[in-house]
């Protein structure tokens, strides 16, 4: 029920209509009737703006109610006893409509409990199982006990609902405590690699590299000179001299280079160096090659 009004021309008691107000409530309540809420609500939402009357929030928390819209129905009620009241009907009687009203919201607008809970199940108030997320609707408002069952363990939480509200409650396995045994790792030394036998063998590497070079650019043409018709003494003896100090050249990086090679391969620090290490059951030495 839409409760229409009465105009009168002498002075009301808290508050008076204007004729726009008193003609927007009045196409609310054909609206509502017609079921055209939405209508409806524009219509009381434009008397609103003129001026607040205890009727027109009535009117349009009814509508509200109607149309399924359950929390702006309450918040429109809440405003019924304190707004400027019309002489018709009398505050007395809306006042009576509204506890009717407000009665039938929980009918109207039931409320709903979700339960979300991880690879379990759950019930309200002592109900049966249901696996999560678990959807309890049509709830009368108030307050329930979601349980959720974890295995052997339940977890208990409780939830107030109000009319039209939906409620969420989420429940989370219990951590079970697992003895974690300390284990101490001992790392392993590591081996430093012997950098000495690496720069030798990087010495006579270079010393070789020097010779050669040396060989094809410079001593090739004075051994040329040295055999030559026109040649001189000292062409001669500086040809003997320059193959003499390469072959000093020579012989010293060969030499380093060897030794140096030799170092690396055999020493027990190097991290890359062979492993010489006794086979069980006779003084066979086997090589473990680590790279």
């Amino acid at each position: 029920m839409i409760v229409s009004m009465t105009t009168n021309a002498w002075a009301q008691e808290t508050t008076t209509l204007t004729d726009l107000q008193q003609a927007y409530n009045e196409e609310g309540v054909k609206f509502a009737a017609e079921g055209e809420y939405a209508q409806a609500v524009a219509k009381f939402q434009n008397s609103l703006t003129l001026g607040e009357a205890n009727v027109t929030w009535l009117n349009i928390g009814r509508t509200y109610q109607r149309m399924g819209e359950c929390m702006k129905a309450k918040d429109a009620y809440a405003k019924v006893p304190t707004a400027p009241a019309v002489e018709s009907p009398g505050k007395a009687d809306i006042l009576k409509f509204l506890s009717s009203y407000q009665k039938e919201l929980p009918k109207v607008c039931p409320a709903t409990v979700i339960a979300e809970c991880d690879a379990g199940q759950a019930r309200l108030d002592g109900g049966e199982w249901t696996a999560c997320p678990a959807t309890f609707t049509d709830l009368k408002p108030g307050t329930y006990t979601i349980d959720a069952q974890f295995g052997e363990r339940t977890l208990s939480q409780q939830v107030e609902v109000k009319e039209g509200q939906t409620e969420t409650v989420t429940l989370q396995a219990p951590v079970v405590d697992v003895a974690v045994e300390n284990v101490t790792e001992t790392a392993e030394p590591r081996t430093q690699t012997n950098v000495l036998p690496i720069v030798i063998a990087g010495a006579g590497g270079a010393v070789l590299l020097t010779a050669l070079v040396l060989d094809f650019a410079w001593l090739g043409e004075l051994v040329e000179d040295a055999q030559g018709d026109d040649r001189t003494e000292k062409q001669v003896e500086t040809a003997r001299d320059a193959q003499s100090v390469n072959r000093a050249l020579f012989a010293t990086g060969g030499a380093l280079f060897v030794i140096g090679t030799i170092w690396y391969l055999i020493d027990p620090t190097t991290e890359s160096a062979p492993q010489a290490q006794i086979v069980d059951g006779g003084a066979t030495v086997g090589w473990s090659w680590i790279w």
